[in-house]
């Protein structure tokens, strides 16, 4: 039996190597030196195979599956065939041998047999291998009128191209009509486009980037009307992105100061703990910062982190951190695009003075279910889509839940042994078609997070909302956009333990609803109008006793709210082909509203309790203050060449809310403010200029951006001001003056093995805090660095790609030290010393400075079907830098003080996250 079995073995592998492994010569030499040429830097080795067959007497023999299929990035340059599939194949483990007919088999190197050669030959032959869909064009019938055909020479057909699955119209896609010579068209930012043509039948090739090829059999009998909906190409699907494209076009776009970061960037950043994060994203943009690790929000280009409008879908976030600024609330496996607006601001968007951070989610697939789960060393996530009504009705959904503290209970230290933190959140969206061109969506968010610190302090905050968006195009002349959306922000402060342990709430309800439209088919002009409304109630601060022996005594103090209607209008006119302007105006309208109690002090002393002289009282949406005032908006883009842009640009913004807070980085405890009669509103100028290039294969951008903005009735605070559960906060407030400049330049490598950017901005932000009063200035009312002034700030970001699904990505951070107030000297009083500090804001911290480094392995680039997961390992901080995130003073055993630096960070992260999709 056993020598039977030998015996089979070896006639079958000697028939193998007779016939594939040493056939003619002759035959072998001819087929292997053929010269190849062709660019397939932009094809996958499929798509290439398909095309060398098409051009030369050769046939392909493979299993798709085995293949990668992200672009292989090669161009032949008079090479033979030989040399082309030994440069190809040995990095993905595959090789290649002659076969019958001027064939080569391509097969992995472990199944190299006679077997499999032979199976593989047959399932050729019998067709049962079948090509990925997105290699096939798809195609399509469409028809106008009912035959016969119309007697004119010419008819009109009005298309519209859009995404399968979310419905959004796409722009620049190209539209050939083959029956008419070189006849076509591209579509308009609508996704609109019209063909003069005559009757009877043609045939249209429509191609867009991440798509499928179209194939559209038109039958044209009458003028009329299609739709081309076109399919993602599964190659592509990760990396689409049709929001944002055209603002963040650093060339063309009109506007300044605009980013898009596209989500796999996001993911391939080396990140804390292996998450992935949006915010944190950011920093490695110019002009965007923040004081350091561990502290919630961002700063824009010498901003407040409340002057950033943070939305979702419509939905705004008032605090956008996980653990006090660790991570972020938005999950970049549901988000389809990010686009951060710095300097330009569309009239659309109001309310804030620095920048709006626009993240939208995707919508769910309409036509099959999919999903990923994937853990991490701090926090698990799962998400799912899908078809609820197949090509009508989708649904996402996803959720994220930390445990992280199995990682505290590893330190050292008693107290962060005995700390916990964790969080949670959960986004679900869903999506349906309404008509033949209206989307509507329903979104939900609802986030959650805890933190203590052992049994000292700790604090908890979540955020609940829900949103919608109907969207929908009337004939060919204007698209509306119906959106609204309505949450609650709720936060807790307590001590835990002891005679003084209490529970400190805040929060805020707040409502938004908007309409919007835009004009079509108006020659050089893109034109926008709306309408927005705001409402936020400020939930009641509320101090109540923690436990059985907490002592505390119940105290309340309430805020005013606020509502705020404005009107909008925008218009991009195409002056000429090198010049675009926009012009936008925007008015807003914002009242204070009871039930609130507004203090009258005695004129021409400070506020305080003891100068009040009456009391007037307001009762439920009474107005006890009104404020409003344009917003004009303007941009310009002069192109010199196809090469090279200078834009100029300039933005007021008024600011409604403010957030309260005299402490360096924002916590659970700090409040929003609504403008009142004390408090007025934060209003902006905002200028920028800019000098944009991309050399001509867009292989390599560079940019210079110059900013200024001045910003009247910033809050300031008084020396030791009390903002807890005080419902006068104008007795601690100054209306003060902000100051920001700076430049920023970046230079950018798009394509190639190593891509990544460089930039390094230089900006100042200055801060007068004068009061009528001298002796309530701030400085003595002279101009003093803002708590997030940070002059020198450098970002290299780089990736070195293997392969497509084999990457290393580097990230070095490097700004200066953030200013701080510190004692100088002191003097003693009895056995009192008592310290004398500087001047606020004088001195400064170390700079910060941070290298880490991230390996990623995406097996969803290199596997057509199956489970396939992506393996994201990363090292934070590589050299263990301790970055000082603040200085504290004690005194020594001899009573002198002595200065500490507190580090959040200071040793290396190393982490790993696992996702797998299906």
């Amino acid at each position: 039996m056993a020598v039977s079995t030998h015996l089979r073995r070896f006639v079958s592998v000697g028939c193998f190597l007779f016939v594939f492994i040493f056939p003619d010569r002759a035959f072998c030499q001819k087929i292997f030196s053929l010269e190849i040429t062709g660019d397939y830097r932009d094809a996958t080795m499929i798509e290439m195979f398909i095309d060398l067959e098409k051009k030369y007497p050769i046939r392909f023999y493979y299993e798709p599956d085995i293949l990668p299929y992200y672009k292989v990035g090669y161009d032949c340059k008079g090479r033979n065939l030989y040399n082309l599939l030994q440069t190809l194949l040995p990095p993905h483990n595959l090789t290649c041998i002659a076969a019958r007919d001027n064939g080569i088999i391509i097969c992995r190197k472990s199944d190299m047999n006679a077997d499999y050669v032979r199976n593989l030959l047959r399932k050729w032959d019998e067709n049962e291998i079948e090509l990925p869909d997105f290699l096939t064009p798809l195609e399509l019938v469409r028809q106008t009128g009912e035959p016969p055909a119309a007697a004119a020479k010419t008819i009109r057909v009005e298309g519209l191209v859009n995404d399968e699955q979310s419905k959004e119209p796409l722009q620049s896609a190209l539209i050939y009509l083959d029956s008419v010579g070189s006849g076509g068209a591209t579509t308009d930012r609508q996704g609109r486009f019209k063909l003069e043509l005559p009757p009877g039948e043609h045939l249209l090739t429509i191609n867009f980037l991440g798509y499928r090829e179209a194939k559209v059999q038109l039958k044209a009998y009458q003028s009329g009307e299609i739709e081309i909906p076109m399919q993602s190409r599964a190659l592509e699907l990760a990396a689409v992105e049709i929001q944002g494209n055209k603002a963040a076009n650093k060339q063309t776009a009109v506007a300044t100061g605009v980013e898009l970061l596209s989500t796999q960037t996001i993911k391939d950043l080396p990140s804390f703990m292996g998450e992935s994060d949006v915010v944190k994203s950011l920093l490695i943009l110019p002009g965007v910062s923040t004081v350091g690790e561990g502290a919630s929000g961002f700063n824009v280009r010498g901003g407040n982190i409340d002057q950033n409008l943070v939305v979702q879908d419509e939905l705004p976030f008032f605090n956008t951190s996980h653990v006090l600024g660790f991570f972020s609330v938005f999950n970049p496996d549901l988000v389809r695009s990010t686009t951060l607006y710095k300097g330009h601001i569309p009239a659309q968007f109001g309310g804030r003075v620095a920048s709006v951070l626009d993240v939208r989610l995707r919508d769910g697939s309409f036509t099959e279910w999919h999903g990923s789960a994937g853990a991490g060393f701090a926090a698990a996530k799962v998400s799912l889509e899908g078809p609820v009504w197949k090509n009508k009705v989708s649904v996402l959904v996803g959720a994220r839940q930390s445990y992280s503290d199995w990682m505290l209970k590893l330190a050292k230290l008693p107290d962060v042994k005995q700390s916990s933190a964790w969080f949670n959140d959960i986004n679900g969206k869903i999506s349906a078609r309404t008509g033949k061109y209206g989307t509507l969506s329903v979104g939900i968010h609802r986030s959650a997070d805890y933190f203590r610190y052992a049994q000292q302090f700790g604090y908890q905050w979540k955020t609940s909302g829900a949103n919608f968006s109907w969207r929908q195009t009337w004939g060919n002349s204007l698209l509306t956009s119906v959106t609204g959306a309505s949450g609650k922000l709720q936060n807790t402060y307590f001590l835990p333990k002891g005679a003084d342990a209490f529970e400190l709430d805040n929060g805020l309800e707040f409502h938004t609803a908007g309409l919007q439209a835009s004009l079509l088919n108006i020659p050089r002009h893109e034109i926008q109008a709306g309408i927005q409304w705001n409402r936020n109630n400020a939930l009641p601060q509320e101090l109540r006793p923690y436990g059985p022996d907490s002592g505390i005594l119940p105290k309340s103090a309430r805020q005013e709210n606020g509502e705020e209607w404005a009107v909008f209008a925008g218009d991009e006119f195409k002056i000429s082909d090198r010049i675009t302007l926009y012009a936008g105006l925007r008015f807003s309208r914002f009242s204070t509203l009871g039930p609130h109690e507004v203090l009258v002090y005695e004129p021409g002393v400070p506020y305080s309790e003891e100068t009040v002289i009456d009391t007037l009282f307001y009762g439920k949406n009474q107005a006890s203050q009104t404020y409003s005032g344009p917003e004009p908006r303007i941009s310009l883009n002069v192109r010199i060449n196809d090469r090279n842009s200078l834009k100029l640009s300039y933005n007021k913004l008024r600011q409604y809310q403010h957030l309260i807070s005299n402490t360096t980085a924002a916590t659970p405890t700090d409040t929003w403010q609504p403008a009142n009669r004390y408090l007025p509103p934060q209003v902006s100028d905002s200028y920028g200029a800019g000098w944009f290039y991309t050399d001509g294969d867009k292989r390599w951008e560079a940019s210079l951006e110059l900013f200024y903005r001045n910003t009247n009735d910033v809050p300031a605070y008084k020396d030791f001001a009390e903002l807890l559960l005080n419902d006068h906060l104008e007795t601690e407030l100054i209306a003060g003056k902000q100051r920001s400049y700076g430049s920023e330049w970046l230079y950018k490598k798009n394509n190639g093995r190593w891509t990544g950017w460089l930039s390094y901005t230089w900006s100042r932000v200055r801060q007068q805090a004068e009061s009528p009063y001298p002796a309530l200035s701030v400085n003595r009312g002279e101009w003093f660095p803002a708590n997030f002034d940070q002059p020198h700030q450098v970002t290299l970001f780089t990736k070195y790609a293997i392969n497509p699904a084999l990457y290393w990505t580097f990230n070095f951070t490097y700004r200066t030290g953030r200013p701080v107030t510190a004692p100088v000297n002191g003097y003693q009083v009895g056995n009192v010393v008592v310290p004398n500090f500087s001047d606020r804001n004088n001195l400064r911290i170390a700079d910060y400075h941070r290298l880490d480094i991230g390996l990623t392995i995406d097996k969803t680039k290199s596997k057509l079907t199956g489970l396939k997961w992506t393996l994201n390992l990363s090292v934070y901080n590589v050299y263990a830098r301790q970055n000082p995130f603040s200085v504290y003073f004690q005194r020594d055993r001899k009573g002198l003080p002595k200065a500490y630096q507190l580090s959040v960070i200071g040793s290396i992260i190393p982490a790993a996250n696992l996702v797998f999709y299906w």
